[in-house]
């Protein structure tokens, strides 16, 4: 079931240090556990608390064997699983620890135990899924045994947190329902025969269906924009309903002149810190609920989206001018428009050129508005969400930026959320995979006399589906005769 490493030396040397380290930096797991299964070992930890711990790599060897082989496969303190063994063998395994300081070295810690005999039942075949939009439909084929008694089945969205199905269970279709939109499931199959003996099991994945533009959203919002490929770490942006305040329409003033606590100057004249682009209302609001601690009983635009909590989400903040664009674009002016909006001004956590103003986007006709900040104007809070267990397509940047001169060597840099995700990455041309270049820190790019091959990146991310793939073309400008 999972690949593994050889290694050339006795594993008591692979371990060794040439220099003698302090004992009190030589932290091992506790709690190690291991658990004997039919032709598999099930082990168990505890990590050590240490600031600078990374990791641990997990060994192991039949008894007679000289070498010990890496375990690759997926590695979770609370339960992993080595399977496909000898039946009835003795087995040696050794935990390391991996610490950020080279110099901590451990030896690893050992445990033995012998699997139990392999006289267990098939696994089921030929799972299938049906997906839903908050469900899915489990098909599966029993084996074909005398002794068949049932099959367990449990699923999980989260590593390690999983839920049995309940009885009964139909192998032409079990219905799993009140799942969350667009995730990944994972399913784990169990047969038991009739003298309670059970199969090794096996695990398979399916995801439920992403959300469509004018869906109503989780949180009984509307849907507004959608990029599955989730490049600013999310995929959906939803509009709270217009009572999101049990009023027909929630409006207030981006800021008051009142004046600021300890300041000569009053909040309509305070600069706030922002941008326009689609994922930057968030980060506004919080640099407009910042400069502005408002005392007063009627909260600011920003404060109001800031502390709303609407059925059950409380991570609402007051949309940029291109997220109402958005808005605007696929609710309002669409033939059969959707949200309610009047055709009125709508606030935007945008500041505009002079201090005592911010902008607007005006629901009649689209235009982007400059408006005195204590006038009240209609409040519409927005959210940002992915049920994510896809990697953001990575951001490629260099220093400094295009445009490009030949023979120059630039400073590339690839992120990615999530930000513990490993980026691969290629910049001949050849199409990337967890084969090609792993990106560790920032690394040179020297262009050649023409354009060359693109920079390609692609995150990849355990239980998660990887990224699209992010291309930096390097393009030299040709210059004109």
């Amino acid at each position: 079931m999972y690949s593994a490493v050889k290694y050339e030396l006795l594993f008591g040397f692979f371990f060794g240090c040439d220099e003698e380290l302090d004992p009190t930096a030589l932290q091992e797991v506790t709690n190690f556990e291991l658990t004997a299964g039919e032709v598999s070992l099930q082990l168990s930890w505890t990590n050590p608390v240490d600031s600078d711990f990374l990791e641990v790599e997990i060994f192991y060897k039949k008894e007679g064997e000289a070498l010990y082989t890496q375990f690759l496969g997926v590695i979770n303190p609370n339960k992993t699983i080595i399977h496909s063994l000898e039946s009835e063998a003795l087995y040696y395994v050794k935990i390391k620890c991996l610490y950020s300081n080279p110099q901590r070295i451990t030896d690893g810690l050992e445990r033995s135990k012998r699997v139990l005999n392999d006289d267990i039942p098939p696994d089921v075949t030929e799972v299938s899924f049906i997906e839903g939009n908050n469900s899915l439909t489990v098909r599966w084929t029993n084996p074909d045994i005398i002794d068949f008694d049932r099959v367990e089945i449990e699923y999980g969205f989260l590593l390690g947190e999983y839920t049995d199905i309940e009885e009964p269970l139909d192998s032409e279709g079990t219905l799993v329902d009140s799942l969350l939109r667009d995730s990944t499931y994972y399913f784990n199959f169990v047969v038991f025969d009739t003298q309670g003996k059970n199969s090794k099991g096996i695990s398979e994945h399916a995801s439920t269906f992403p959300y469509h533009l004018r869906d109503e959203g989780p949180s009984g919002g509307l849907i507004f924009y959608v990029d599955l490929s989730a490049p600013h770490g999310f995929k959906y942006l939803e509009a709270a309903p217009s009572a999101w305040k049990g009023l027909s329409r929630p409006t207030g003033p981006w800021a008051t002149g009142t004046t600021a606590p300890g300041l000569d100057i009053n909040y309509s004249q305070i600069i706030v810190n922002t941008t326009d682009t689609i994922y930057s209302g968030e980060e506004n609001t919080v640099n407009m609920v910042a400069a502005h601690p408002n005392p007063s009983s009627f909260p600011f635009a920003a404060d109001r989206c800031d502390q709303l909590i609407y059925n059950g989400a409380d991570d609402w903040f007051l949309p940029s001018i291109e997220q109402l664009k958005a808005m605007y674009d696929n609710l309002h002016n669409i033939p059969s428009p959707v949200g309610n909006f009047d055709e009125t001004t709508y606030w935007a956590s945008v500041q505009a050129s002079r201090a005592t103003y911010a902008k607007t986007l005006d629901f009649d006709g689209k235009a982007v508005v400059e408006e005195y900040k204590p006038e009240a104007h209609t409040v519409r809070p927005v959210r940002a969400f992915s049920y994510s267990n896809i990697v953001s397509t990575p951001t490629i940047t260099t220093n400094p930026e295009a445009p490009y001169s030949p023979g120059t060597t630039y400073t590339v840099t690839i992120t990615c959320v999530p930000a513990d995700a490993e980026i691969y990455y290629t910049t001949d041309g050849s199409e990337v995979s967890e084969e090609s270049t792993l990106y560790s820190n920032p690394f040179t790019y020297t262009t050649l006399a023409e354009s060359g091959p693109p920079i390609q990146a692609k995150g990849y991310k355990a239980h998660h589906d990887s990224s699209y793939v992010a291309v930096k073309e390097m393009l030299i400008p040709v210059e004109e005769e």
